[in-house]
């Protein structure tokens, strides 16, 4: 079970206009994705127009001599093969809309990009932000209070985006894509080999967790952090997952519940110094390697305190806390919209 904490520093400012509509609101019954079917379409720029935003992107980092080499490439390639695969790419468009498979031509690629890569996703793809401090100094440095407050909030939006009364965000006056909140809970990336990756209260469950967190000796407790392999490159993290399912059904069982969890709560043992070591522990976790009297080395940094296929909500051990979240499904205003709620509801 991870153990950590969440605080979010906001550094951005957003002209994205979003509430959260309860079950007695009135004032509109528009629901979450009531707009979908009005959004306007991503349009494919002319191949003229691509070329020259090409050149355009890439001159500041060529010599003279590369840049006219670029240039002739680029004028050959409008003459020969860009017409035929401006063709395609438009069929391949009209194709996805008329069947509606594609809710954008970028999709596939987009998709492509994010989970086809070998690379582990932490630094290369899984960006994080932290929270600010709550205004009540004395709850938000309460680990366990603000861990059980945040939770709750994060239930409660999960819960409002089910029953879909989430107001859809807009940006200066014309609606967002709110389609990415669909898998902004209960999703998991999970590493495949030869594809593309696929009533207690709840402030005494955590202190509970926390007291028995602390029951097994750091040396102990890091052999046992399997969250850490999901730092690995993707094809080495697949091929264990493959091995420890293959063990017995009890493992099987136990990566279904985590993968159709809402999200990871992780409580930290950290307590970062500034929001600089804050920002690092959301991003990639603490490095903290031990010996033991035998001279054997552990690893106790809150690096092995992870899930990283999943959203992760991180509580630090002064009530700091921020989020960490799998990239390839949603983008940072989705991630941004969620953690200025469960703020704003803990204010």
């Amino acid at each position: 079970m991870a153990k950590n904490a969440v605080t979010t520093k906001r550094y951005l400012k957003t002209q994205f206009t979003h509430t959260i509509m309860t079950d007695n609101t009135t004032s509109t019954n528009k629901s979450t994705y009531a707009g979908q079917g009005d959004l306007t379409r991503l349009p494919i720029p002319s191949l003229e127009e691509t070329l020259e935003r090409f050149i355009t992107t890439v001159s500041p980092l060529l010599t003279s001599e590369e840049k006219e080499t670029c240039q002739n490439e680029v004028t050959n390639f409008l003459q020969t093969d860009g017409p035929k695969l401006q063709t395609l790419l438009v069929e391949y468009d009209e194709k996805g809309r008329a069947e509606g498979t594609l809710g954008s031509y970028v999709e596939e690629f987009w998709s492509d990009a994010y989970l086809a890569p070998d690379s582990s996703v932490v630094m290369n793809l899984n960006p994080f932000f932290v929270l600010e401090d709550g205004p009540d100094n004395n709850r938000s440095k309460d680990q366990c209070g603000r861990a059980a407050s945040l939770t709750f909030s994060a239930i409660k939006f999960a819960s409002s985006l089910k029953k879909e009364t989430i107001v859809p965000d807009a940006f200066r006056g014309k609606p967002l894509c709110m389609d990415q909140f669909r898998a902004l809970f209960g999703a998991s990336r999970v590493p495949k080999i030869g594809e593309r990756d696929a009533v207690e209260d709840i402030l005494e469950i955590l202190a509970a967790i926390k007291t028995d967190a602390t029951k097994l000796p750091p040396d102990i407790t890091s052999r046992n952090s399997l969250g850490v392999l999901t730092t690995l490159p993707r094809k080495e993290w697949a091929a264990a997952r493959n091995v420890i399912v293959s063990t017995s059904k009890h493992n099987e069982t136990a990566f279904e519940v985590i993968d159709g969890a809402l999200f990871v709560l992780v409580i930290d043992d950290v307590k970062p110094k500034d929001i600089h070591e804050a920002a690092a522990n959301m991003l990639h976790g603490t490095y903290d390697l031990r010996s033991r009297d035998d001279l054997i080395d552990y690893q106790a940094g809150s690096c092995c305190n992870r899930w990283y296929d999943k959203l992760q909500l991180i509580v630090c051990s002064d009530g700091r806390a921020g989020i960490n979240f799998e990239h390839s499904a949603i983008d940072g205003h989705t991630a941004l919209r969620f953690v200025s709620d469960i703020f704003a509801d803990n204010v």
